[in-house]
């Protein structure tokens, strides 16, 4: 759903269409139109079954920072409403959903000022509550010596069962935005940080799961050699 392209709407050409693909018989099916569908790009889609989803964040046919809710069920889309705190809008930023305990977390990215950030929420979907985990917003508790991400941007992202890696996108350093090459791997369940490395920068990149094996290959960029991340084989993940 969404993205850019020369047929979007508005200053930054956005798109409102929502497509499925289908993994068996490899057909792209396009919904139906629908009134209230996100028209964002750097959006975030978060799979929760074959026909919900959820998006946060990204950026509006205006330019404006989407700081909504959204979710996508039985064709339609609508917009939930969490109660209390909740992360300023963002694009860039990226997300990981547990089913066991309807909750989704969403972390990092970059503001409409264009600072990075490295704060990170769940939203609680049975109650509606959003809840800040770490980060300098007021509502977030203080966490020290808490190993995470460095404020980042636009990384590859994929999920391999309780693990999310994260992997290349923009830092700063010294006034300066630029590639990172770094690697990073959340534990879902204990909500622990490991590092990895990558020896090539990347700046536009795709990450997948290798499904069936233990590894997560990562190609393009900078560079087109796919790079191999040994995923089940991580220490302290």
């Amino acid at each position: 759903h969404g993205g850019q392209s020369s047929s979007g709407s508005g200053q930054y050409a956005t798109m409102a269409d929502t497509w499925r693909f289908d993994l068996t018989t490899l057909v792209w099916t396009q919904y139906s139109t629908d009134p209230e569908a996100p028209s964002v790009s750097s959006a975030l889609a978060v799979s929760v079954t074959n026909s919900t989803s959820l998006i946060y964040g990204g950026r509006a046919s205006t330019g404006k920072l989407f700081g909504r809710v959204m979710l996508f069920d039985s064709g339609s889309w609508r917009r939930l409403l969490p109660a209390g705190s909740r992360p300023e809008p963002r694009s860039g930023h990226f997300s990981a959903y547990d089913n066991a305990v309807a909750w989704m977390m969403v972390s990092h990215g970059m503001s409409w000022t264009g600072k990075l950030l490295n704060d990170t929420w769940f939203l609680d979907l049975s109650k509606g509550i959003w809840t800040c985990f770490q980060g300098t917003h007021e509502a977030c508790p203080e966490q020290d010596d808490f190993l995470s991400p460095p404020p980042l941007a636009f990384a590859s992202v994929v999920s391999v069962g309780v693990r999310l890696f994260v992997v290349a996108g923009m830092q700063e350093s010294q006034g300066t935005m630029s590639a990172t090459p770094d690697g990073w791997v959340l534990h879902t369940g204990s909500m622990q940080w490991s590092k990895l490395e990558v020896d090539k920068v990347l700046t536009t990149h795709n990450l997948s799961n290798t499904e069936g094996k233990a590894d997560i290959q990562l190609g393009g960029g900078t560079a087109f050699d796919p790079l191999v991340y040994p995923g089940a084989r991580t220490q302290g993940a």
